[in-house]
């Protein structure tokens, strides 16, 4: 396929994308002057806003890399291997569950987030390295064993870290803060825009 018109076709798509989009918003801004309503229902407003947006449903706000090591033992307690992975942790919101309230008499739109969710951390088998305290705990299956053995240990750090949660949430904040704010602005300049 020639590239350039791969090009000339995702320049047109982003065209369409880009009017359709202020097509909307127009129309959000001007259908309600033209029946003669003077405010509009903010809330109602925000949520078709965000309806392309949660199409996705779940939106990850942060992606967090781990690189780490971990020790196997025996089930006496005696060293076998330390096998090192890399592993990654996401965490975000899921879009279905935002809840959108428009507080007239504050001229406030209040939208409260739900809380944040952590997605499996998966770990990538291709990064595990190992050093063996002796060669008899280098076997066949020490692969299948480790490769769980690290999912477990990456579960049990993504669980106590309460930074991935605390960055997501802001994350979350700051991308609805965004999505909402420009538009808000432009349909009516005294209310104000509360996240919780």
């Amino acid at each position: 396929m020639d590239i350039k018109k791969i090009i000339s076709t995702n320049k047109s798509l982003a065209i369409i994308s880009a009017t359709a989009l202020i097509l909307v918003l127009l129309g959000i801004i001007l259908i309600p002057k033209l029946f003669g309503k003077n405010e509009p229902d903010f809330a109602v407003v925000a949520k078709s806003s965000l309806n392309e947006i949660k199409e996705i449903s779940e939106l990850s706000t942060i992606e967090y890399n781990y690189n780490s090591i971990a020790t196997v033992t025996t089930e006496k307690g005696k060293e076998q291997y330390h096998v090192k992975y890399k592993g990654v942790a996401k965490a975000g919101i899921d879009f279905e569950n935002i809840t959108i309230t428009d507080v007239k008499k504050e001229h406030k739109l209040l939208v409260t987030l739900p809380p944040v969710e952590i997605r499996e951390p998966s770990v990538d088998p291709e990064s595990l390295e190992f050093i063996f305290v002796k060669d008899k705990y280098e076997t066949e299956t020490v692969f299948m064993e480790a490769l769980d053995f690290v999912k477990s240990d990456l579960a049990v750090k993504v669980a106590e870290d309460n930074t991935l949660n605390e960055l997501a949430y802001e994350n979350a904040k700051t991308i609805v803060e965004a999505l909402l704010e420009p538009w808000l602005e432009q349909l009516s300049p005294d209310y104000t825009l509360e996240i919780a």
